[in-house]
C-alpha cells in the first residue's frame, strides 16, 4: 500500500511539474500604457504629423532580437506620404518582416494578429489604447515604405477614414 501512495505522489509531483513548464511565462501579456511612449517613436525615427489614437511596441527573439512598433495616427498632414494606392507589388514585395497580407480584401486591420503573432519568443510589450480591430480602407490614399539593413518602415494613409497606420520593425544584428 506504501509503495502505491509514493508512486502516487511522485507522479503527481511529475504531471505538476510538466503541466507548470507548458505555460507561456508570465512576461508574455501586453502591458497596458496610459499615454504613447514618444522614446519608441524616436527610436525607430518616425516622422508625423498627428495624434496616436493607438501604439503598440514589443520586443521579440531569442538570439536576434527585433523590436516592432505599430501606430494609428489621426494625421493632420500625410505629405510625407509619395505613393497612391493600391499598393504596387513589387515594392511591396521589398518588406521582409512586416506582414502585409493584412491590407488586401479587408475593411478592418486585425491588429490582434499583429499582437499575438511573436508571444511565444516575446520578451517586453506595451499596448497604448488597446484595440483589436479597426475600420480601414487600404484602397484609396497614399502609402511609404523605406528600408534599410536592419529597419522597415510602412506608412498606409487610409484616406476615406483619415487614419494613418505605421508599422516599424527593427533587427539588431548581435
Amino acid at each position: 500500500m506504501k509503495d502505491w501512495s509514493i508512486n502516487m505522489i511522485l507522479t503527481t509531483i511529475v504531471l505538476t511539474i510538466t503541466t507548470i513548464s507548458c505555460l507561456p511565462p508570465s512576461n508574455d501579456k501586453v502591458k497596458e500604457i496610459q499615454s504613447p511612449e514618444t522614446n519608441y517613436i524616436e527610436n525607430f525615427n518616425l516622422k508625423f504629423d498627428g495624434d496616436i489614437l493607438y501604439q503598440f511596441y514589443q520586443k521579440y527573439g531569442f538570439t536576434d532580437l527585433e523590436e516592432q512598433l505599430i501606430l494609428i495616427v489621426k494625421p493632420n498632414s500625410t505629405t510625407l506620404l509619395s505613393n497612391e494606392l493600391p499598393f504596387n507589388t513589387k515594392e511591396f514585395n521589398k518588406l521582409e518582416r512586416i506582414q502585409t497580407n493584412y491590407f488586401f480584401d479587408q475593411a478592418f486591420l486585425n491588429l490582434k494578429v499583429k499582437k499575438d503573432a511573436f508571444m511565444d519568443i516575446r520578451i517586453e510589450s506595451k499596448e497604448y489604447n488597446p484595440i483589436d480591430t479597426i475600420k480601414f480602407d487600404a484602397s484609396k490614399g497614399k502609402y511609404l515604405i523605406l528600408t534599410t539593413d536592419s529597419v522597415e518602415t510602412l506608412y498606409v494613409w487610409d484616406s476615406n477614414n483619415n487614419y494613418l497606420y505605421i508599422e516599424s520593425n527593427k533587427k539588431h544584428n548581435n
